[in-house]
């Protein structure tokens, strides 16, 4: 009897032909040929993307920077550099705020323009730009827009290496350098395959000087209110008098329940100027007999910016405001923090010429209070007559 096969028989393996081998490279050198500038691009753009991300911490660093020190670090000081200022604000290594991820020093421009005015105010603004010469390592201020090549504006290259290697120093066409840097800031960016960052606190400057401005007004407002309320109190005590009192004797006549004339503001020492020896009433900070300046102040102008930051503080206390409505968001002091305004309880009369010689004294009409954030010298044109 015959025995039936029920597997098959196996060939032997005999390897691949050489038509098999001429294929299979072929097709991997095609697909190596194909995927090799897709890798390439592909690590390209991610360390881009790292450069641009490292630029932005660096941005934030500046914030934090000048919202401690109230302007960005200089570009020409060596005692400290700039990134060994900004290091401790962020958590950037020295090494890795001053060079770019291809290992190449970043371009630190900065510009500080102290006559910038907002609202009619000169304030100090600072312009920044950050360069880094891309994955090149070449410094470019050229670039090619649909077959054309452009120039960049504001960005200067030196004539040696090449022209290789920013010039933010001496040139003039670098956007600091020009007459107008701000607008050249506007204008200026990273050509080609460069990664520039720009940063200016104009807009926060803008915004705390807002800030300041509603503060003045809040603090004139519950000044007003706590001058109305005092004289309403005393309103309604010099009607119910019926015999001989001092704070009662506006005419002249001591039953005449006619409040004398008085400053309802809480007291301050001026810090310049002719003596306050005008009459103060507010029952509750100052005894009900004493209608004469004291000694003691509510805020002693003449003071230190430390104390009278204290002295404002207690102010804004009295007059049911936050504590920081004490004091400038646009400014600091001498101890490096925000600068307390200067309270006027009784200022001094405005002239064309400057401002009077003298306050307004006893019974002579009073000028309401006044909040500055500065105390100018007469003569100046923002002169506050405190």
């Amino acid at each position: 009897m015959t025995r039936t096969r029920i597997l098959p028989t196996l060939r032997s393996n005999k390897g691949f032909s050489l038509i098999e081998m001429v294929i299979t490279v072929a097709v991997l050198a095609i697909l190596v040929g194909i995927t090799t500038p897709s890798i390439y691009e592909f690590i390209r753009m991610r360390d881009k993307q790292n450069e641009e991300i490292a630029q932005m911490q660096v941005r934030k660093a500046l914030e934090a920077y000048i919202a401690d020190v109230g302007e960005a670090p200089s570009d020409t000081s060596t005692s400290p550099f700039w990134y060994e200022a900004l290091a401790g604000y962020t958590s950037l290594s020295q090494n890795e705020i001053a060079n770019d991820v291809w290992d190449n020093p970043r371009t630190y421009i900065m510009y500080r323009d102290a006559n910038r005015g907002i609202y009619g105010v000169s304030v100090t603004v600072s312009y920044v730009t950050l360069h880094s010469m891309g994955p090149d390592g070449q410094a470019d201020n050229q670039e090619d827009q649909n077959g054309t090549t452009v120039t960049v504006n504001g960005v200067a290259l030196t004539s040696a290496a090449g022209g290789s290697v920013f010039n933010g120093s001496t040139a003039a066409d670098w956007w600091k350098n020009k007459s107008d840097p701000a607008q050249a800031f506007a204008d200026v960016r990273g050509a080609d395959d460069d990664v520039m960052m720009r940063y200016t606190n104009y807009d926060d400057v803008r915004i705390r000087y807002q800030t300041t401005s509603e503060r003045i007004r809040a603090v004139g407002d519950a000044l007003e209110t706590f001058a109305r309320t005092q004289y309403a109190a005393h309103i309604s005590e010099c009607i119910a008098v019926t015999t001989s009192t001092t704070k009662c004797t506006g005419n002249g006549n001591p039953n005449s329940g006619i409040p004398v004339a008085a400053i309802y503001y809480p007291r301050s020492i001026p810090i310049s100027g002719s003596s306050d020896t005008a009459r103060y009433y507010y029952s509750e900070y100052v005894p009900a007999t004493n209608f004469v300046p004291s000694t003691a102040a509510t805020v002693n102008n003449t003071s230190t910016d430390a104390n009278r930051r204290e002295d404002m503080i207690d102010l804004m206390r009295m007059l049911g405001l936050p504590a920081d409505y004490c004091c400038s968001a646009l400014e600091l002091g001498t101890d490096s923090k925000p600068k307390p305004f200067y309270y006027f309880s009784n200022p001094r009369v405005r002239l064309a010429s400057g401002c009077s010689s003298s306050r307004p004294t006893g019974s002579e009409p009073k000028l309401p209070a006044r909040i500055t954030t500065g105390n100018f010298a007469d003569s100046s044109s923002n002169r506050t007559c405190g």
